[in-house]
């Protein structure tokens, strides 16, 4: 991100004395709510205010908004920066920050409550709170759990996001793109990412048929008009449908300009395929040489990526 959270010394001061607590469950959701949340495809309720310790009771009331943020933070950190996802998990701006690209009052304040500092600081209080959230105090949670902590504190639609992506990169794909369903986001770029998110899930989980259908009736907005030109010339291709398939290499090639972005939409195929969760239909190899004698340009990439 281009700006980093660091801790107010009185928000740490919190998180330390719950991380410290082995009883302390405001922020630790216990093994059954999470196995209720995943069959459910759903993020839990919010946090109780009765039977908590005396710090959960003060961080409920003095800080929940920035522990809400900084968690969503964590989840950005160990989800879309991590090199095994690096071109798995679609960015439509590398560096941007989710307090502003959200309209969401609460997370603007909790930006600025927490204040700006370096990176090194921003490190040290994700892993305060890797262990606040960590049932043993050591091992570091999956961004499902993290999402799900940020949720007791302040339910948020991108903590939705990063559980339902955090389950279709972990093999849960059915069940990330249900948590996906009726998620509305109030910025294009974040609407670009949903879109991307369940076209994704939905290709993992073989459902081609209904990744198309997605892409279709998604809204992509302006900014949106690169991936989704890309994407349906793969799906497409995949589904063998040879004339669709041309038309997105078309819009494809109006948009190649934005060059590093496809570049990063090519090596996530790649990357798919290297690691197996992809595999090229016949069908597309045949789709695919059809598109590039037609309209050439950059679906020429994609066939390459597909070989």
């Amino acid at each position: 991100m281009s700006e980093l959270a660091a801790l107010h010394p009185e928000i740490e001061g919190l998180l330390r004395e719950v991380a410290a607590d082995p009883e302390s469950n405001l922020l630790r959701l216990p093994r059954s709510g999470l196995v209720h949340s995943l069959r459910a495809a759903t993020l839990p309720d919010r946090a109780p205010t009765t039977g908590l310790r005396p710090a959960e009771r003060e961080l409920l009331r003095t800080c929940r908004h920035e522990v809400a943020y900084l968690l969503l933070l964590a989840c950005y950190r160990q989800q879309i920066t991590a090199p095994q996802n690096r071109y798995l998990v679609y960015s439509v701006r590398a560096n941007a920050d989710i307090a502003e690209d959200l309209d969401v009052s609460w997370m603007r304040a909790a930006r600025r409550r927490l204040g700006m500092s370096s990176d090194a600081k921003l490190t040290q209080a994700l892993s305060l709170l890797a262990r606040c959230t960590s049932f043993d105090g050591r091992g570091w949670p999956t961004v499902f759990e993290l999402a799900a902590a940020s949720a007791r504190l302040a339910p948020s639609t991108m903590a939705r996001n990063y559980a339902a992506l955090d389950l279709i990169l972990g093999g849960k794909a059915a069940t990330g793109v249900r948590m996906l369903e009726g998620l509305h986001y109030d910025t294009p770029a974040f609407q670009v990412m949903a879109a991307c998110n369940r076209v994704f899930g939905l290709e993992k989980s073989g459902r081609l048929d209904l990744a198309y259908e997605s892409l279709l009736m998604s809204d992509w907005s302006d900014i949106g008009a690169l991936p989704r030109a890309f994407f349906g010339a793969c799906v497409a291709a995949q589904l063998g449908r040879s004339s669709e398939t041309v038309k997105w290499a078309y819009e494809l090639k109006i948009f190649a300009p934005t060059k590093n972005n496809l570049d990063a939409l090519i090596k996530g195929v790649q990357q798919r395929k290297a690691i197996g969760s992809w595999v090229p239909t016949r069908e597309a190899f045949v789709v695919l040489n059809h598109a590039c004698r037609a309209i050439g340009g950059p679906v020429e990439e994609i066939r390459s990526a597909y070989i």
